[in-house]
């Protein structure tokens, strides 16, 4: 099996923070037939109070078709710079992504 470098891609959408999960460019050099089945999940943390992180979970099936899967409405941009919600910390922004890669579909 080939070896990824997965990159996440974190913008800004109008009022809307996008997170994705990405296979980088040189997914051309990887067999025609490569496929990752993957269980991910993208988290912005409270850096006051852990609990109060909001999460998703999601999986899917990257291929040369679809090197990409995320949220593009992951949390409004409002919510994520309110003070009280303390996501962002002295300009300080915490993201977390667990990536699990499975042999089969799941």
């Amino acid at each position: 099996s080939s070896r990824v470098l997965w990159t996440l891609a974190v913008t800004q959408l109008e009022d809307n923070l996008q997170v994705y999960l990405r296979v980088p460019h040189t997914i051309v050099s990887y067999p025609r037939d490569w496929k990752a089945y993957v269980q991910m999940s993208f988290g912005v943390i409270n850096q006051m109070n852990e609990k109060k992180s909001v999460w998703r979970y999601t999986s899917h099936t990257f291929d040369q078709n679809s090197v990409s899967w995320g949220y593009a409405n992951f949390l409004s941009i409002a919510e994520l710079y309110a003070p009280d919600e303390h996501f962002v910390v002295d300009d300080v922004l915490i993201i977390e992504v667990t990536v699990k890669i499975f042999p089969e579909e799941l």
